[in-house]
């Protein structure tokens, strides 16, 4: 409590704080910045104590360019996000084209086979079968 945290402006992260409200009244100030490197430098000067963001790029992040033991992730999530592929109206057929890849994917096990690679980022949980 009475925290500061940045969020990356127009982002998921700061609708899961307003749908968190106890979250939300845990932080004396939320601020919005441009891009998670800016983030990652006001949490490194201390000008912030946290960051909200997609945990796979914040992971990225410190893998290439911090030392791991000089951030943590929380493990349990603060929000679960669904991810969509959008298509031109008119471009059906590409669209039918991705349905179906994605679909055989589903059921020849690649899905499970990536999101078991990526399962120390939380990526299993996250997945939702058609």
């Amino acid at each position: 409590e009475g925290k500061d945290i940045d969020v990356e402006m127009g982002s998921s992260a700061i609708n899961a704080l307003e749908n968190n409200k106890t979250l939300k009244d845990s932080f004396v100030n939320i601020y919005e910045i441009t891009d998670y490197n800016t983030a990652f430098m006001d949490l490194e000067s201390g000008t912030c104590d946290a960051v909200r963001g997609d945990a796979e790029v914040m992971k990225y992040i410190i893998n290439t360019k911090y030392d791991e033991e000089d951030f943590r992730i929380l493990e349990t999530p603060v929000s679960i996000e669904q991810y969509g592929i959008g298509f031109s109206k008119d471009n059906t057929e590409l669209r039918d084209q991705v349905q179906e890849t994605l679909n055989e994917m589903y059921e020849d096990g690649t899905v499970d086979k990536i999101a078991q690679k990526y399962k120390d980022y939380g990526i299993p949980e996250g997945v939702i079968y058609p």
